[in-house]
């Protein structure tokens, strides 16, 4: 073999052993984080009034599910990077007594790159926020484990904080 043709041989056997990878990358990459990311943009508040005696307190969280690969090549499947979550749990900090709970959320799916999507959580209930009275602080955290189509787990995390008002 002449040396002009081996290294055209040899370039051409780099080259495919390189696209090689590279089509088995993506399909065989066994990464445990999701392509998905929870961007939170808006933590709202309601039924702080100690006088609207019919409204619990209530935090809305608004999130877009935007995508961690931000690649034009191999872009990440809408619907297998699909977020849902299935429970949740609002932590008071300081404790405010027995208002730790759980949370139970609907098991919707939030598909990726959708935009403005709302969870509304009730922190308090209207006796507990009557006996609390105006001027308390409500300050905690709240938690939503959750996980794409494929298993691999996306959370949701926030914290809040607001006050009791007249």
């Amino acid at each position: 073999m002449k040396r002009s043709t081996r290294h055209i041989v040899l370039a051409a056997l780099t080259a495919a052993l390189v696209l090689h990878g590279v089509s088995c990358n993506r399909v065989g990459n066994a990464n445990n984080a999701s392509d998905a990311l929870i961007a939170i943009t808006l933590v709202s508040y309601d039924g702080q009034s100690v006088a609207a005696t019919t409204k619990d307190v209530t935090v809305t969280i608004q999130f877009d599910v935007v995508p961690r690969n931000k690649s034009t090549v191999f872009p990440p499947d809408p619907n297998l990077n699909s977020v849902s979550f299935s429970s949740g749990t609002v932590t008071f900090d300081p404790p405010l007594g027995a208002f730790n709970s759980p949370v139970v959320s609907p098991n919707v799916s939030f598909p990726l790159g959708s935009t403005s999507n709302k969870m509304v959580v009730d922190v308090m209930t209207e006796p507990n926020k009557v006996g609390l009275g105006a001027g308390t602080v409500i300050s905690g955290f709240l938690h939503f484990p959750g996980s794409d189509l494929l298993g691999r787990p996306v959370d949701l995390d926030t914290p809040f904080i607001t006050a009791l008002t007249p």
